[in-house]
């Protein structure tokens, strides 16, 4: 018995050393037909003519905002003064009243702020939706026509030798397929 259990552990322990070799000799010739390619995508966020637009279109809405916000924050603290100077003059009842409503509009000020802030959020992301989009496409366009088989963002990368890198023809497509976004606002 305890012969044919040594035999057979023989066995196994001859077919579980060959297996690996046999996968790894199979591997080879598919690690040898890929192609991996490098791109920074955050470069191309930035610099590409398509997100630079799209930053400076919400800057803009920004700016115009902001401008508004300051010009509501200056009547608020106004009517914050006004009342303080009123407390001494009003009953007690009407003051409170008057104080009530100037809280709500405060609130109201807020709510306003933060909806703008939302709505330039989502048209950012939106339109940067749309440029990843062409990205996404005009990588895939290369990868069928140069046979990458594994595209890798760059942030994902340790190190890599820089030919292949495939940023620089991916945003001059893009700029040339986008070259702005208008930002639904």
């Amino acid at each position: 018995m305890k012969m044919k259990y040594v035999s057979m552990m023989a066995v196994i322990a001859l077919l579980g050393i060959h297996t690996p070799v046999h996968a790894a000799e199979a591997a080879a010739p598919a690690a040898e037909a890929s192609q991996v390619v490098i791109v920074d995508v955050k470069k191309i966020a930035t610099e590409a003519k398509a997100p630079k637009a799209i930053q400076e279109q919400i800057e803009a809405e920004r700016k115009k905002v902001q401008a508004d916000v300051t010009k509501q924050e200056e009547a608020l603290r106004k009517e914050d003064q006004k009342l303080a100077e009123q407390r001494s003059v009003l009953s007690a009842d009407a003051f409170e009243a008057k104080r009530k409503e100037f809280k709500e509009k405060v609130v109201a000020a807020q709510r306003s702020v933060q909806q703008h802030r939302t709505k330039l959020e989502n048209a950012y992301a939106q339109a940067m939706g749309d440029v990843q989009k062409q990205v996404v496409g005009i990588i895939a366009e290369m990868a069928a026509q140069r046979k990458f088989t594994v595209v890798v963002p760059s942030s994902q990368v340790l190190y890599y030798d820089q030919k292949l890198d495939i940023t620089a023809e991916v945003m001059k497509k893009l700029d040339e397929k986008l070259p702005k976004v208008d930002v639904k606002l």
